[in-house]
């Protein structure tokens, strides 16, 4: 006997029903963006709280505020702001990590057009220069952190240790180039006017 409560849902995604065509791989990688898009990330701390107080720009006052703590030195490692911006740049690498395991198991990715291909391709090449790119800010702010190029499942080590600097860098390299090789030179054209300009 099936209880009230429990129910069936029409709908729901996962990484292994949700990567079914070109629509919602691009969904996806688009969702790497938006992991940092966040005041936590570049909509405020790192651009203009992390890079205060050098020649980039200054704070004035002295207060509890946590944008003026920060670039004071007066931080602690129990400051939000540091949280918020460790777990972005975190959610961004895990996103990109989930895009660059499950668009080449798409069938599209192996047996669909040359412009399908391609386009996935520059999805998997965003995802290489996402990756490398947050994993570059992460040793910049913190130095040696936590390291892994595969997405987080049940199960999984959540809490590894730190990873020497220079192994991250060796990734990140490798991150770059490939997707340099993977990315076209110019975007692709659109079909949005320009109005004539």
């Amino acid at each position: 006997m099936q209880k009230v409560l429990e129910t069936k849902p029409y709908s729901y995604f996962t990484s292994d029903n949700f990567y079914s065509n070109i629509d919602e791989a691009n969904m996806a990688t688009l969702g790497i963006y938006g992991a940092v898009s966040t005041w936590s990330g570049y909509g405020w701390n790192i651009p203009m709280v992390f890079d205060n107080d050098s020649d980039i720009g200054q704070t004035s006052g002295i207060a509890a505020d946590n944008w003026r703590i920060i670039p004071h030195y007066t931080g602690i490692p129990e400051t939000d702001m540091f949280y918020g911006s460790w777990s972005a740049l975190y959610q961004g690498i895990d996103r990109a990590n989930v895009v660059l395991e499950q668009i080449p198991k798409m069938q599209t990715y192996t047996s669909g057009t040359e412009t399908e291909k391609a386009q996935l391709n520059r999805m998997l090449g965003e995802a290489k220069f996402l990756r490398g790119f947050y994993y570059s800010e992460l040793v910049r702010l913190w130095g040696d952190v936590p390291f892994k190029t595969t997405a987080s499942k049940a199960g999984a080590d959540l809490k590894p240790g730190l990873t020497d600097r220079s192994v991250i860098y060796t990734q990140i390299i490798k991150d770059m180039q490939e997707a340099a090789d993977l990315l076209p030179v110019a975007p692709p054209p659109t079909s949005v006017s320009t109005g004539g300009l």
